[in-house]
């Protein structure tokens, strides 16, 4: 039973730095990267009223922060909805 998922979750990397890595530990420099959007994605043409304004308000201000990528999308078209 108690196999190699016992204990505690790592933590991602990416929320060690916004935590200023707090261990002080080395931090990998191999981890994949997902690839950032350069712009704002345009709004699914199926999401309307509500859901659209949700999109036209979030989209810009996840890319502005540089956490949208295309891996994200789908995830943020069905929060919208």
């Amino acid at each position: 039973m108690g196999g190699s998922n016992s204990g505690r979750k790592r933590k991602p990397t990416a929320w060690k730095k916004l935590e200023g890595n707090p261990g002080k530990r080395p931090l990998p420099a191999n981890e994949p990267q997902p690839t950032l959007l350069d712009g704002v994605p345009l709004c699914p043409a199926h999401l309307v009223g509500d859901a659209r304004a949700e999109w036209n308000q979030v989209a810009p201000e996840l890319v502005n922060c540089g956490i949208l990528s295309r891996v994200e999308l789908s995830l943020l078209e069905l929060y919208c909805e």
